[in-house]
């Protein structure tokens, strides 16, 4: 999350927060491919980037604030009951780099 909060708060504008924060997650999990699975996850990720940015935003006037570990739980709890397993999960599983050329 620490690469994720890094990522959005070098961002000039939600749309590139979103698509710093999604690229952070695909870089992070060795997704380079895309699946029907992957879209959906990273879909209902956005709202926590959405989130993230919109509190790290320069504020020039005092808008509400958005709670971003109530949008990470509601990632959590959708993710959980689409696949079964929690989203964190994906992280401990060591991802071991293929060579690109067999010898």
């Amino acid at each position: 999350m620490r690469a994720v909060s890094d990522g959005v708060g070098s961002a000039q504008s939600e749309e590139i927060a979103v698509a710093n924060a999604l690229t952070v997650m695909r870089n992070a999990l060795n997704w380079s491919s895309d699946s029907a699975a992957l879209q959906a996850t990273l879909s209902d990720f956005a709202p926590v980037a959405v989130a993230i940015f919109v509190n790290q935003a320069p504020k020039e006037s005092e808008p509400p604030e958005v709670d971003v570990l109530a949008a990470l739980a509601k990632f959590e709890a959708g993710y959980i009951e689409r696949l079964g397993s929690s989203f964190w999960v994906l992280f401990e599983n060591h991802m071991p780099e293929t060579p690109v050329v067999d010898f």
